[in-house]
């Protein structure tokens, strides 16, 4: 899931796992909130330019169903 609360889902195709290593830049929350996010890597590139150049990827946004649960209520257990 990125910020924002985009789902990444995929739709390689490309079936099994895979062990790699990404370099990317990206904004961290800093401990103080007024300080604002600070930036990690800030010599690599952004995230997007990274998955495509360094593992052929390319995130592209689209509309998909998304199968979802919700849970509306909870109560504790009976003892019985």
């Amino acid at each position: 899931m990125l910020a924002g609360n985009r789902f990444i889902v995929d739709q390689t195709g490309i079936d099994g796992l895979y062990d790699f290593e990404l370099l990317a830049r990206w904004e961290e929350q800093a401990g103080n909130p007024a300080e604002g996010p600070r930036v990690a890597n800030p010599d690599a590139p952004p995230l997007f330019t990274a998955l495509e150049k360094q593992l052929g990827l390319k995130l592209e946004p689209r509309r998909i169903p998304v199968n979802y649960f919700i849970v509306d209520h909870v109560e504790k257990p009976s003892e019985n």
